[in-house]
């Protein structure tokens, strides 16, 4: 009976064993079969995610390769704008590709500018780019032609001028002018040659001024042109020039033709502080009235004490003659000669005033105002036309004292201003 027992036991045992063991098999199938699905899942998801990222690169590259294109065909289709800048660069330079290029893209630009340029720096061919640009785009042309003239002839430029003259330019005159300013003997020669051939009158007294001032040849030759052709020149305008450039023998040769106005000539003098030529002017007009009292003016004005003292031996040693002193030299800003002017017996101080005004000069308006000057329109006028601290500090210091006690119109005025 026990043994039955045990055996019972033994068989139930093996049972539960199988059981478990079969149960354990199938949850470790389960559990290997559920790890199959997830490395597949894993697996799934990976590609997927390689599939979509490699999609995204895709999609990038054919947008990148998109901008590209877009990209380029705009850099094809883009018209460059040029500055002024750019173009006088490329006429200062010489470079004639650049200047194609500006050119070509039909510019809204100052092109007078880049002939004059290219003049000075002598670069032809940027000139005659220049020109036969011009003469495809302007119907009327002559103009631009004659001004070209002008400035080819203002820098010496032959072979521009021949070229100029070859397409149609005709403006003798303004050519003649632009020969003179420089005293090119050659190409006035050819403006007065094609003046001639086309029965055109030259400027002749404009030309005489140009060439006057330290060319004696020029001079001579200007002289006997305009002689030839039975033209009266005006020597008084080159006489002033002349006597600019402190050229006695030139200043002599225009006196020798014609040259009489002694006033002028005495003044320039005076005015540039040439004791020579005041000395010339003085012995050549011997029995002449010359206005002392004005060189005197000037030479206060510009500073020139050697001619102040010669005026004042000469006959400027009045009333008149230092008050047109103490004009000039309060213009001039200069006051110790101010305070030589008031010495010698200078009283005008509202002439003193109003040219201190005109010259911008502070001290010299307040010792005015001190001395007793009263034309405060003269002052109303300079401040509508200065502004500084050191202007607004005077108003206000005359305002607050008791030399405009008797003004109040003009106080209000000049607050009002300030």
């Amino acid at each position: 009976m026990e043994d039955f027992v045990e055996l019972n036991e033994l068989n139930e045992a093996n049972e539960v064993n199988e059981i478990n063991e079969a149960n354990e098999a199938n949850e470790a199938n389960e559990a290997n079969e559920a790890n199959e699905v997830n490395e597949v899942n894993e697996v799934n998801e990976i590609n997927e995610a390689n599939e979509a990222n490699e999609a995204n690169e895709a999609n990038e590259a054919n947008e990148v390769n998109e901008v590209n294109e877009i990209n380029e065909v705009n850099e094809v289709n883009e018209v460059k704008i040029y500055s002024q800048n750019d173009l006088e660069i490329s006429c200062k330079n010489g470079n004639l590709e650049d200047l194609i290029l500006i050119l070509e893209s039909k510019p809204e630009l100052d092109l007078d500018s880049g002939f004059e340029i290219a003049c000075e720096h002598n670069h032809i061919e940027i000139v005659k780019s220049l020109v036969e640009y011009f003469l495809e785009i302007v119907e009327e042309s002559d103009e631009m032609l004659n001004n070209a003239l002008n400035i080819a002839c203002s820098y010496g430029m032959a072979e521009i001028v021949d070229f100029l003259i070859e397409k149609g330019a005709t403006d003798w005159n303004y050519g003649f002018l632009g020969a003179s300013e420089i005293q090119n003997i050659n190409l006035i020669k050819l403006m007065i040659e094609n003046a001639d051939k086309n029965d055109v009158k030259l400027d002749w007294d404009g030309g005489l001024t140009w060439v006057c001032g330290n060319n004696i040849e020029l001079t001579r030759l200007m002289i006997k042109e305009a002689k030839e052709r039975g033209v009266t020149l005006d020597f008084n305008d080159a006489l002033d020039f002349s006597i600019q450039d402190n050229n006695l023998e030139i200043v002599r040769l225009l006196i020798e033709h014609g040259a009489d106005d002694w006033d002028q000539g005495f003044a320039a003098a005076c005015g540039e502080g040439n004791l020579n030529m005041i000395g010339f002017f003085i012995q050549r007009g011997a029995g002449q009235e010359l206005d002392l009292n004005h060189g005197l003016y000037l030479a206060c004005r510009y500073n020139h004490i050697d001619v102040i003292e010669l005026m004042l031996e000469l006959g400027a040693a009045t009333t008149d003659g230092f008050n047109e002193g103490l004009k000039g030299a309060c213009y001039g800003g200069n006051m110790l000669i101010v305070d030589l002017m008031i010495k010698k017996g200078a009283t005008d101080w509202n002439l003193g005033l109003k040219n201190a005004c005109l010259g911008g000069h502070i001290e010299l308006i307040n010792l005015m105002i001190e001395k007793g000057a009263y034309n405060w329109e003269e002052l109303l006028i300079f401040l509508e036309t200065q502004s500084s601290p050191e202007i607004t500090k005077l108003y206000k210091s005359l305002i607050n004292g008791s030399i405009l006690q008797k003004t109040r119109i003009q106080i209000r005025k000049i607050i009002s201003y300030l």
